[in-house]
């Protein structure tokens, strides 16, 4: 496994991303060219996930998904649980856990919602998770359990 900084699949920009804002219903991440919110569900239990990546002026890759309390967990490097037909994409793509259509994670690399190709134009938002990213998510899975 290897590209300019970690897997071959995240893109070096995640590097970028840092905790801007949290409470217990909302975690922001940020960069100068995406962003990712994890908002508790308004309806039900879970989180909806939402980023957005500036490829240019008029161009951006945008996309939002659900995860549960394990899943969540898991994205965000609090547990190494493996998802819904995550096996797969570990023994395809490498990695530590991962559920399809929601996230690859290897160690400290994420990629929602899944891998790429580790290049600009990717639809997926790549972030390397650090100590502030790790309490926020704790924080906001510990308010709603």
């Amino acid at each position: 496994m290897g590209g300019i900084i970690g897997p071959e699949w995240f893109h070096h920009y995640g590097a970028k991303m840092n905790l801007v804002e949290h409470d217990e219903n909302s975690v922001i991440i940020k960069s100068k060219v995406a962003s990712l919110a994890v908002r508790r569900s308004l309806v039900g239990s879970g989180y909806i996930i939402e980023w957005i990546i500036e490829h240019g002026p008029v161009a951006y890759a945008r996309g939002n998904i659900w995860m549960n309390d394990s899943e969540l967990a898991s994205a965000f490097g609090l547990s190494d649980d493996i998802g819904e037909f995550g096996k797969w994409l570990i023994e395809r793509f490498g990695g530590t856990t991962a559920a399809q259509g929601k996230f690859i994670r290897y160690n400290e690399y994420l990629n929602i919602p899944g891998p790429g190709t580790g290049h600009d134009g990717d639809p997926n938002i790549s972030i390397i998770l650090d100590d502030d990213i790790w309490g926020a998510i704790g924080h906001i899975l510990v308010a709603h359990s």
